[in-house]
Order: C-alpha cells, then sequence, then structure tokens
C-alpha cells in the first residue's frame, strides 16, 4: 500500500540526496535490516523539500512500521551529515490529488489518452552502462512499470507495457540541469506530455494509474536520494491546453552550473 510519510522539521540550511540518504537508511534498518541489500527495485523513494522530508513507502510491509518509527522521532533532534534538526511532526497521507493509498484504487483511474508527468527534481537514467537524461517514454514508463511489478499484487499485462512504451511526447517544457552530489551526471526537470495514440482502454487506464503511482516511486535513478521526484499534475490544469506538436510548443533549455 504506497504511502507518503512526511517529516517536518526546524528551518535550517539546506539538505541534498547526500544527507537524507544515510538518514533514510539507518531509519528503513530499524525496521527491516535487509532492506540495502535487496536486488529487487527499491521498495521507497526519498524526497527532499524545504524544511522536511517525504518517505514514500511501497509496499505494506513497510507501511506500518516506517510510520511508527517517524512518529517516534517527534521532538527528537536528528543528525543530517553536520546539520542537527529537530523533528517538529509527521503525517502520512495517499495521493495529494486523487487520495489513493493502494494499487486497486490506482487501478480505478479513469482512462485518458495523455499522461502528464512533472519531474520535479534532477531525473536521468542508466542506459547501457551510462547515464542518460532524456525522459524518453520507454525509460521513462520502463522504470515505473519495473516498480509497480515488484511490489503490486496485479502486474501490468505485456500489451499495456508495449503499448505505454512506445508512447509519443505530445508537449514537453524541460530543462536540464547538473547533479552536484553523489554522482556525475545532468538530469532533467520539468514537465512532459505522454500521448497514447492508437491504444486500447485498458492502457490508457494503465497510463494513468501508473502517473499516480510515480508520486510514489519516483522515476529512474537515485530515487532513494532525492533524484526523479514526480510531484502530482492536476488533468484539469490540463484541459482547455492547445495540443500542438512537441517541435512547435516544446523545448529544452539547458542550466549552466552555478545558475
Amino acid at each position: 500500500m504506497p504511502l507518503a510519510h512526511h517529516l517536518s522539521w526546524t528551518l535550517g540550511p539546506a539538505i541534498d540526496g547526500r544527507h537524507a540518504r544515510g538518514f533514510v537508511y539507518e531509519l528503513l534498518r530499524s525496521v527491516d535490516e535487509t532492506i540495502h541489500d535487496q536486488n529487487s527495485p527499491g521498495g521507497f523513494s526519498v524526497c527532499v523539500q524545504p524544511g522536511g522530508l517525504r518517505i514514500n513507502t511501497l509496499m505494506a510491509a513497510l507501511d506500518e512500521d516506517v510510520g511508527a518509527a517517524c512518529q517516534r522521532l517527534v521532538g527528537e533532534t536528528i543528525r543530517l551529515g553536520t546539520h542537527r534538526l529537530e523533528v517538529l511532526g509527521v503525517r502520512a497521507e495517499g495521493h495529494p490529488i486523487t487520495l489513493a493509498t493502494s494499487y486497486a484504487k490506482f487501478l480505478q483511474a479513469d482512462p485518458h489518452v495523455d499522461c502528464t508527468l512533472r519531474f520535479a527534481s534532477p531525473t536521468f537514467f542508466r542506459r547501457a552502462g551510462a547515464n542518460y537524461s532524456l525522459p524518453e517514454p520507454e525509460l521513462v514508463f520502463g522504470s515505473i512499470i519495473a516498480r509497480w511489478n515488484a511490489y503490486a499484487p496485479v502486474k501490468v499485462p505485456e500489451r499495456a507495457e508495449l503499448e505505454l512504451k512506445g508512447a509519443t511526447v505530445r508537449h514537453f517544457d524541460i530543462q536540464t540541469k547538473p547533479i552536484t552530489f553523489e554522482t556525475h551526471a545532468v538530469g532533467v526537470v520539468g514537465t512532459v506530455t505522454y500521448h497514447f495514440a492508437g491504444a486500447s482502454e485498458e492502457t490508457l487506464r494503465w497510463s494513468q494509474a501508473l502517473g499516480q503511482f510515480a508520486y510514489f516511486s519516483g522515476v529512474g535513478a537515485k530515487t532513494s536520494m532525492g533524484l526523479g521526484e514526480i510531484r502530482p499534475v492536476d488533468p484539469a490544469e490540463f484541459k482547455d491546453a492547445p495540443r500542438r506538436t512537441p517541435r512547435r510548443t516544446g523545448h529544452v533549455r539547458s542550466a549552466q552550473p552555478g545558475r
């Protein structure tokens, strides 16, 4: 049962994924000592936010224990790198728009020919042994499907998987952003709308389910460090938007290091 566990603490220096990952792994080890040794896609993801942290759990075995471990931290001072911060509160919630908290609930989404994802933190992929930042449909949905299939009771059907990975891009507004810790890579942030022309209704429903699930799973590499964060998009935001080809509406801006 995917859940988002929000920890808030006193405002202090900016925290990045290096600090967050160590803290989260120690927290998770307190409830599951084998969490770092698992070969399947990580059963959690991390999102670093101003004044707090979001830990997303993807399986029921972690939900309750992680929530309890977070609750025990309220009022305590924690250490992230060289920073000491007082934990002010914690809350657990489902998807912020649909309120979904189960895989079954995701699958109740209405089918739609478009799926818009907002990449909130630098997102990149490992392809042929190299870092690759362009959010192509095959890479994006391949990443989400791998995490879904690892933990959901119902797997993505083969036909739907092929149609999802074969999507086209209807609109994009993205820019590259250097990753300044842990790895030498460039990630992408921004918004991409994937289009499933000619796909079955089943696939269109899966596209919406996986789009919601991505809020919890993250996308691409290093999601345990706050990379590949997906923020929810309200479909109404794009309901009346003009639909043109990416060549005319989409653009990629390259951010220079230090900007």
